[in-house]
C-alpha cells in the first residue's frame, strides 16, 4: 500500500513538472513573440472610457472600431477639424473594421525601434494579413492578480479576411486628420517625444481637437491628455487640479502608486510620475521664456551639477 501511494506521489510529481515546463516554455515563447490579437472590445461600438474636455478642446478613448471613429465624429462639437491622435508604439491595425494589434511580453514589442522602423514593420505586418484568406486572431487571457492582459493568448478564431487597413487609412476615410507619437505601453515619452508634442500643440490651428488613444485608453491616453491640459492651463490651474480633473473623468490618476500593480511596471511608472511632475515645472518656469524640453532639463542637470 505504501509503495502504491509512494508511486502515485512520484506519479503526481512529474505530471506537475511537466505542466509546469510546458507553461515556462509558453512564457518564455510569449517574451520572443508577438501574438495577432483583437483590442479590447467596446460596448455598441462607444469607445471605452470616451471622454471629452470643451476647455482643452480634447477627448480620449481606448482603440476604436470602425464605427467607434464614426462616435467620435460625431460626438465631437460641431464645427472642429478633428485629428486623432495615435499615441500606440506597437504594430496596429484593423480586419474588418474590427481594431488588431500585435501584442508582445509586457506589450513592448518595437521596443528600441525608431518611429520608421516601426512604420515599416506594420506595413509589413498588415500586408502579410491581407494576403491571407483568414487569419487566426487570439484573445489574451485575463491576468487575475494585476487585473489585465498576461502576454499569452486565451482563445484564437479563424477569422475571414476581407478588409485590411492602418488606422490612418480608416482616419481619413472618415474625414479625420491623423498625427501619431510612437509611445511605449507603460512609459512616459522620451525627450525628442516631448519637444515634438509641445511644437506640434503648439503649431495648432484655434479650430483644432484632438482625440488621444492608445490601446485601454488609460496610461498613455491619461498622460497626454494631462500635458496637453497642463500646457495650456498650468497658468491658472495647480498640477494637483489638472491631475484629478482627469482622474475623474475616465482616466487615471498619473501620480498615485495604486497603478504600480505588477512588478515589472514599478520603475517605468515611477519614471512616468516624476516626469509629469517635471513637467508642469517646465511649463510654468520655461515654457514661457521659449526653452525646449530637452533643453530645460539639461540647464536644470547642468545647475545641479555646479551646486554640488
Amino acid at each position: 500500500m505504501i509503495v502504491k501511494k509512494s508511486r502515485l506521489f512520484f506519479y503526481v510529481l512529474i505530471v506537475l513538472s511537466l505542466i509546469s515546463s510546458l507553461y515556462g516554455h509558453l512564457l518564455c515563447i510569449s517574451k520572443n513573440q508577438a501574438w495577432l490579437v483583437e483590442d479590447l472590445k467596446s460596448k455598441k461600438d462607444i469607445p471605452n472610457r470616451f471622454r471629452t474636455f470643451t476647455d482643452t478642446k480634447a477627448s480620449g478613448s481606448s482603440q476604436f472600431t470602425g464605427s467607434g471613429a464614426q462616435y467620435i465624429k460625431k460626438n465631437i462639437p460641431a464645427g472642429y477639424s478633428i485629428t486623432i491622435i495615435d499615441l500606440r508604439k506597437e504594430p496596429h491595425g484593423f480586419l474588418n473594421n474590427e481594431p488588431i494589434s500585435w501584442y508582445g511580453h509586457h506589450n513592448l514589442i518595437n521596443a528600441g525601434l525608431t518611429p520608421r522602423q516601426v512604420e515599416q514593420d506594420q506595413k509589413k505586418r498588415l500586408a502579410a494579413v491581407g494576403r491571407k484568406q483568414s487569419v487566426s486572431v487570439c484573445i489574451l487571457c485575463k491576468d487575475e492578480v494585476n487585473k489585465g492582459p498576461t502576454s499569452l493568448p486565451c482563445v484564437c478564431k479563424n477569422k475571414p479576411v476581407h478588409l485590411v487597413q492602418s488606422e490612418e487609412e480608416l482616419v481619413r476615410k472618415n474625414g479625420m486628420n491623423y498625427k501619431r507619437f510612437y509611445i511605449q505601453d507603460g512609459h512616459a515619452p522620451n525627450d525628442s517625444q516631448v519637444d515634438d508634442f509641445i511644437r506640434y500643440a503648439k503649431s495648432l490651428p484655434k479650430n483644432t481637437w484632438l482625440h488621444m488613444h492608445c490601446r485601454a485608453g488609460i496610461g498613455r491616453t491619461t498622460t497626454f491628455l494631462v500635458m496637453y491640459d497642463i500646457l495650456r492651463n498650468c497658468s491658472k490651474a495647480s498640477l494637483k487640479t489638472i491631475i484629478e480633473k482627469h482622474a475623474l473623468h475616465g482616466g487615471i490618476n498619473l501620480l498615485s502608486k495604486d497603478n504600480m500593480n505588477a512588478k515589472w511596471k514599478v520603475a517605468p511608472l515611477t519614471e512616468r510620475i516624476a516626469f509629469i511632475q517635471k513637467f508642469y515645472t517646465y511649463c510654468k518656469q520655461a515654457l514661457p521664456k521659449g526653452l525646449s524640453w530637452s533643453t530645460w532639463k539639461k540647464q536644470v542637470s547642468s545647475t545641479k551639477k555646479n551646486s554640488i
